[in-house]
């Protein structure tokens, strides 16, 4: 069996059995199993164990995993790509577990996790490898955590933080105080203003910014993003309404 990647989004019906199929499948670089209503702690333990090679593992929306399963996939030790989104049972133990495991990790999604707070943040921060982070609609997330996280420093590319609606202008001051190299940059659905909009000034590098309804922004932080010489793509809708 030399399959390397291998998509079952929306197979809601996808559980043990089919976990069974893939045991053994050591060519499997890449597997999604996003919205798999049905899959189960004991299928992913399956995964876990039988697929020893994934670069990248989507789990987003799969309400039946606990968070203790979760940390199995420590077993993937050359892991870069991993989708955690909106998984009822994930809590800060089991980030703080996992994330020191996954040396290789390049690319977390976390968003939609109403248990995270910042000690999850402060684990993002500690990852060895981190360079892509989402961590959007966490309601828990404060300043402080995204300080911590700031101490990917340099190595950080992409960073999206929407919805995240306890967050001050600090939060993006914090950014571009501590990481230079931000590419891409989702701040949209919080109540920034043109405080923060000035802080962007020194991520030069930024070619994606999204700042949607973003309700303190005016014309005095407009100006200010128009100093970002390198960005391509911006989003504004319902920023100055």
């Amino acid at each position: 069996r030399r399959l390397k990647y291998i998509d079952l989004t929306e197979c809601i019906k996808i559980d043990t059995a089919a976990a069974r199929v893939l045991k053994g499948m050591h060519s499997l670089l890449s597997l999604n199993l996003s919205r798999c209503k049905s899959f189960s702690n004991d299928a992913l333990t399956l995964v876990c164990t039988g697929c020893p090679n994934l670069k990248a593992l989507n789990l987003e929306f799969c309400p039946l995993l606990s968070g203790q399963s979760i940390r199995n996939i420590a077993n993937f030790s050359s892991l870069e790509t991993l989708y955690l989104s909106n998984i009822p049972g994930l809590q800060d133990d089991d980030i703080t577990e996992l994330l020191p495991r996954l040396p290789l990790l390049i690319y977390l999604d976390v968003q939609l996790n109403d248990n995270l707070t910042n000690l999850s943040a402060r684990a993002i921060g500690l990852a060895k490898s981190l360079e892509r982070v989402v961590v959007s609609g966490w309601s828990k997330l404060s300043d402080s955590g995204v300080l911590d996280i700031c101490q990917l420093g340099s190595r950080l590319r992409s960073m999206k933080m929407s919805e995240c609606t306890t967050l001050t202008d600090h939060s993006v001051q914090h950014l571009a105080d501590h990481c230079p190299n931000l590419s891409v940059l989702d701040i949209g659905g919080n109540e920034f203003g043109d405080d923060a909009a000035g802080s962007l000034v020194q991520l030069q590098n930024l070619t994606s910014l999204d700042m949607s309804f973003c309700s303190g922004l005016s014309d005095a932080g407009c100006e200010s993003i128009s100093s970002l010489r390198n960005l391509k793509t911006l989003r504004l809708p319902h920023c100055l309404d």
